[in-house]
């Protein structure tokens, strides 16, 4: 970046490229899931995530990786299979097979649109490529106000993000993901997204 113009810094990419950024956005006050990080998913370690997390249903997600790629889900006393990457451990959230995961695409910091992306029968994953399906969401204030307050906390606007949500069960949206690497935006869910990404290359640009 110190010979070309990057519109989405190199600090700002590597940090989003490990999952464990979002302990950075918990320490300034962002709610997530509660989340144990495995260097190495040995079976004493996944047994162990059972017991320190309190549940009987885990979701064990690669700390770094995209699309639920290498992501399962593990009841208790299940034998797992081998998982040879550092892991990231979150109780399963049934709002996920409910109101489903909502996104929220921001383009330069200014809210584009929303959508929520629900898993297919028999699946709780949410990525289209398991079948997942998206319709267009219409926030609430409030909602909206939470995503908000996630890009706050970033040093610097980014191009563009999108804010992955989902609801806990005191009505409030806790943060799943905050994907400011090439993410998948959605067009077909925000018709204005090709104006609004133009605009802002314009003003960018400019500077």
């Amino acid at each position: 970046d110190a010979a070309t113009l990057l519109l989405n810094p190199v600090s700002l990419v590597e940090w989003n490229l490990h999952k464990s950024y979002l302990r950075d956005l918990e320490a300034k006050g962002a709610r997530t899931l509660t989340t144990l990080w495995l260097d190495a998913a040995t079976p004493e370690a996944i047994a162990a995530a059972f017991e320190t997390l309190g549940g009987d249903d885990l979701v064990f997600k690669r700390q770094v990786g995209a699309g639920a790629e290498g992501q399962l889900r593990l009841v208790r006393g299940e034998v797992a299979p081998d998982m040879p990457h550092p892991m990231m451990v979150q109780r399963f959230e049934p709002a996920i097979l409910g109101e489903g995961e909502q996104s929220y695409i921001f383009i330069d910091g200014e809210f584009s649109h929303g959508l929520t992306k629900h898993a297919a029968n028999g699946d709780y994953r949410i990525q289209s490529t398991y079948g997942g399906t998206e319709r267009i969401l219409q926030p609430s204030g409030t909602d909206l106000e939470t995503a908000k307050s996630i890009l706050a906390m970033l040093d610097t606007v980014p191009l563009y993000a999108r804010v992955d949500m989902l609801r806990a069960q005191d009505g409030g949206l806790m943060l799943m993901e905050l994907e400011l690497v090439e993410p998948f935006l959605y067009p077909l869910q925000g018709p204005k997204l090709g104006e609004r990404i133009v605009s802002a290359l314009r003003r960018r640009i400019a500077h």
